[in-house]
């Protein structure tokens, strides 16, 4: 008589979580290069040029508390994060009031991985100051810049505020359960 035994291994794999801060946890102020909001540990915030990130509630131009990026300078908002992430998107406003060049402000993200550039995308702002616009990329990346430019990517002398700044992690190889079944075939004999 032959009988047939199935295993069934599972593994389960810790989900990496997706970040998401409107810096509503944070206390409003002046925050240092490296900043880390309370709500999004994976990632951490910096200025490109000097150290003016400041967080308060911007009446229409962030959702509560945002994050400013000041003195408008050509600086940029440099977000690290400390895993991949697969998507990152953020809400900004203060898109107004720019009168150099063409007077268009226009929002850029870009994304890093490895110090190598591999994804951006620009969005022409609405130009009403209030925070009611959206950007992101998609793709895998260990770091990103939003910045205000023009309408070929050089930064001006504006500053950014952004809120509602979400990532979301890098898929498992096999999101979720990892199953694994192995099928052993025995042969008994009886006697």
């Amino acid at each position: 008589m032959r009988s047939q035994t199935l295993f069934v291994l599972t593994l389960t794999t810790s989900p990496a979580l997706a970040d998401f801060t409107d810096f509503s946890s944070d206390t409003i102020g002046f925050v240092p290069n490296g900043f880390v909001s309370v709500d999004a540990p994976n990632i951490v915030f910096s200025d490109t040029v000097g150290a003016d990130l400041r967080l308060n509630d911007w009446a229409l131009q962030s959702d509560g508390i945002g994050l400013a990026i000041l003195d408008d300078d050509p600086s940029r908002l440099r977000m690290d994060f400390v895993e991949n992430v697969s998507e990152v998107f953020l809400d900004f406003g203060n898109d107004a009031g720019y009168v150099d060049g063409d007077g268009i402000i226009w929002a850029w993200m870009i994304g890093y991985n490895g110090g190598v550039q591999v994804a951006s995308t620009s969005l022409m702002s609405n130009d009403d100051d209030i925070l009611n616009q959206t950007i992101g990329i998609i793709g895998e990346f260990d770091a990103a810049e939003f910045y205000y430019g023009d309408s070929i990517g050089n930064p001006i002398d504006h500053a950014e505020i952004v809120d509602n700044v979400r990532t979301a992690p890098i898929p498992a190889p096999s999101s979720g359960l990892i199953a694994l079944c192995m099928l052993c075939a025995s042969t008994r004999r009886h006697r």
